[in-house]
């Protein structure tokens, strides 16, 4: 069994990370004018670019959910 202390430190990191998510996304939508000009896209290309991001983000969650299934202790119970 975890320590209590072990699992707030878990907690945090996740917090951490989502928010970390989070201003990536919102600089990658502030900074689009400077990327498309350094990076000559059109606007074509950079919403295709969004939305494969969109799409990695997406097929992140049945991965989570097969790990989740599988990490699932069974309950067997041993009768004598």
């Amino acid at each position: 069994m975890k320590s209590t202390g072990q699992r707030w430190w878990i907690v945090a990191l996740l917090f951490l990370a989502a928010v970390l998510d989070y201003v990536d996304k919102n600089s990658l939508a502030l900074l689009a004018p400077t990327i498309q000009q350094d990076l000559g896209l059109s606007d074509q290309d950079y919403a295709t670019v969004v939305a494969l991001q969109f799409d990695s983000d997406v097929m992140k969650l049945p991965a989570v959910s097969v790990t989740n299934a599988a990490a699932k202790p069974t309950t067997q119970s041993k009768q004598p």
